[in-house]
């Protein structure tokens, strides 16, 4: 999860109201990771349902991200420019 900290960290420069709970849960799926991969693998490994439900958290916290950033984009590419006066041909 690690290739997701600069894109956050960028939106959080740029406006921090609006990247704060993306920012929050892209903490929460770095959490989940850490628990689940260095710490908790062989458990899961051996289906213990406990970190299965943290796995399923964490890949659900990663699909609402991926959703909050679709409809960022949607609507930071649906605004329209500043008007720009027209050149007068002549």
């Amino acid at each position: 999860m690690v290739w997701l900290a600069p894109a956050v960290a960028v939106g959080l420069a740029h406006s921090w109201r609006e990247w704060r709970v993306p920012a929050a849960m892209l903490i929460a799926i770095a959490v989940a990771t850490f628990f689940i991969y260095p710490l908790f693998y062989d458990a899961l490994s051996h289906n213990n349902p406990v970190m299965a439900g943290v796995l399923t958290i964490r890949n659900v916290l990663l699909v609402v991200l991926f959703l909050w950033s679709v409809r960022r984009l949607y609507s930071l590419g649906k605004k329209t420019p500043a008007s720009v006066p027209a050149l007068k041909e002549s």
